[in-house]
């Protein structure tokens, strides 16, 4: 019951399993939700106000979930309606088009089904970058509705080395971010590779058998597709040293806005929290006894007497620093008990010299009678020994020292962990200063250290894609069998339309997360197919039909994840809007810097 207010009482609940353990909080926040709603039942008026990390988890991933549907839902319906006006006059191959997608995606929930729980977020991301095979199938559906002549005897006869080649550049950029020691990004790494191999194979074996050798007749708008990309084409050819100095211009002038770029590494910035719940929260921790969630000063020691010493020295500390104003105040275990050596030397302290007569004229000066602390004399004549934890743990003073214990004496693992908790931190790098001196006194903050621990995910994750470009890289330049301009006009469009993506948004004032560096590897894997099959049809008289495939890939992607980008969860905005202009500046570099490079090398 709350000392302050009639009628106010605290319920106190701890879980086995982490709140961020999806399925366990769902059924905690479930149960305590029925719980409550029981209880207001069975009395009417009562009013329940709660502070749970498992609620803004459960609501979080809730959220997250609902929002990835419903953006995809309206990604898909936007492609498929594009689709539908390129190969309306063969519904057959209409249906028949999405199954390496959906082929690839149910392989990789399979496969998460094996591994465990996952994530909602991560379930959207494999969903979308396995959507990156799309673009395989539209490829091979270009050629085979447009150029049936030089298919023969299997439809995707001209553009088969190509898939073969795009998919594999994939794989290798996906390889290179499972060594990420995020264990999210691992799992995402993973059945995004299951999933694109999955549908990799279907495109190449199972959709030709399928749809068979004989091509429907083309629709109007991809004739009209075709012309157009071959007219641009013409001109491009005529200006290629024009058009490659343009374009290179446009990525350098892009490139330049990543030195404004701003990086933000707070997790909170990717989860946005439920102002209602907040408010809920905060109120219940004020009411609670207010300190600040996630900072607190631990005092160790390798056995209790040791621990207790330095917690005895950070609570002087901190009391020094709280009349500084560092911090409004703190919570320690020191109120309740002291090292058995200070409890010694304050016995020895009052038995000394005039100790005892000034203690008594005190308490007289203050209207205390002497008398009164004759029994106490007379106890010190023969002192007990000092107070001890395991007393106070076995009296009706445990709930109050329990929560500072935190981690032995117990038989367990050597040392003893007592935490102090801190209120109204004014100037955290001061009192950090301060409590670094302390021997046995560790300063934790939990937000900062999180934020550490997110940059050097991102910073590991920026150099894992750059590993897997490497691999991309020399499978190129395996491809090119020692031409390296082609691997270079086939990468480096991809490359530049990636920094270009992250350059514009930085220039537009947006805060990059790691999820705009993970979104370069969907740039770099539908960057690179873009110039792997342009690389591949240069020359050929059919490279205006190439050219139509991308363009068809570029809008349905651009379809797909210009839906992304509006969705309300920071995570998945930030892989929209980056994928959204890396795929269109690809597409726009693939094509007038393939010529450029490629064109009198052949």
């Amino acid at each position: 019951v709350h000392p302050s207010e009639e009628g106010l009482a605290f319920v106190f609940l701890a879980t086995r399993a982490s709140p961020f353990a999806s399925a366990e909080a769902q059924r905690f926040v479930a149960g305590l939700d029925a719980a409550i709603a029981a209880a207001r039942e069975s009395a009417p008026g009562l009013e329940v106000a709660q502070s749970s990390v498992h609620r803004f988890a459960v609501l979080a991933e809730a959220r997250a979930r609902a929002d990835a549907t419903r953006v995809s839902v309206v990604g898909t319906l936007a492609m498929l309606a594009f689709l539908l006006t390129l190969f309306h006059r063969s519904p057959r191959l209409l249906l028949l088009a999405p199954m390496p997608l959906v082929l690839g995606v149910g392989v990789a929930l399979v496969a998460g089904a094996a591994l465990g729980p996952v994530h909602g977020l991560t379930l959207a991301m494999v969903a979308t970058l396995v959507g990156v095979t799309l673009d395989y199938v539209v490829h091979a559906l270009s050629h085979h509705v447009l150029r049936p002549e030089d298919a023969g005897a299997h439809p995707f006869a001209s553009v088969r080395a190509g898939i073969a080649v795009g998919g594999a550049t994939t794989l290798a950029g996906l390889v290179g971010l499972g060594f990420t020691g995020f264990p999210a990004l691992r799992e995402m790494a993973t059945l995004t590779a299951t999933g694109v191999a999955a549908a990799l194979l279907a495109t190449l074996v199972l959709l030709p058998h399928l749809i068979g050798t004989k091509a429907p007749t083309p629709t109007a708008a991809h004739r009209a597709l075709e012309r157009g990309a071959s007219a641009l084409l013409g001109t491009l050819r005529r200006r290629t040293a024009m058009a490659g100095a343009l374009a290179l211009a446009l990525a350098s002038v892009l490139l330049s806005g990543l030195g404004e770029a701003r990086f933000v590494d707070d997790l909170r910035a990717l989860s946005p929290l439920d102002p209602a719940l907040l408010a809920e929260d905060e109120r219940v921790r004020g009411l609670v006894g207010r300190v600040d969630t996630g900072r607190l000063a631990i005092a160790r020691g390798a056995t209790l007497e040791e621990a207790l010493e330095a917690n005895d020295a950070l609570a002087l500390v901190l009391d020094e620093a709280r009349r500084d104003a560092l911090l409004e105040g703190f919570g320690s275990l020191h109120g309740l008990l002291w090292a058995p050596s200070l409890q010694r030397a304050n016995l020895a302290a009052l038995e000394g010299g005039d100790t005892w007569a000034r203690f008594v004229a005190a308490f007289e000066a203050e209207g205390f009678r002497p008398e009164a602390f004759a029994e106490l004399r007379t106890a010190l004549e023969a002192p007990p020994p000092p107070l001890e934890l395991a007393q106070l743990l076995e009296s009706p003073l445990a709930p109050l020292v329990a929560p500072f214990v935190l981690d032995g004496p117990d038989g367990g693992e050597p040392g003893v962990v007592l935490g102090t908790f801190l209120r109204g931190v004014r100037d955290a790098n001061a009192l950090s200063a301060r409590l670094g001196a302390l021997p046995g006194v560790t300063w934790l903050d939990q937000g900062a250290a999180m934020t550490r621990g997110y940059e050097r995910f991102r910073v590991r994750t920026l150099e894992l894609v750059g590993l897997g470009l490497v691999g991309v890289v020399l499978l190129l330049l395996a491809r090119s069998r020692g031409r390296p301009r082609r691997a270079l006009a086939a990468v480096l469009p991809a490359l530049l339309a990636g920094g270009a993506a992250l350059g514009t948004l930085a220039w537009a004032g947006a805060a990059l997360t790691l999820f705009h560096v993970v979104s370069l590897l969907l740039v770099l894997s539908m960057g690179v197919d873009y110039g792997v099959f342009m690389v591949e049809a240069e020359g050929d008289d059919a490279v205006g039909v190439t050219l139509v495939s991308l363009v068809i890939a570029a809008v349905s992607t651009a379809l797909s994840f210009g839906a992304l980008a509006l969705s309300t969860q920071p995570a998945l905005a930030a892989i929209g809007q980056t994928t959204g202009l890396g795929v269109a500046f690809s597409l726009v570099l693939a094509t007038t810097l393939t010529p450029l490079l490629v064109g009198r090398a052949r």
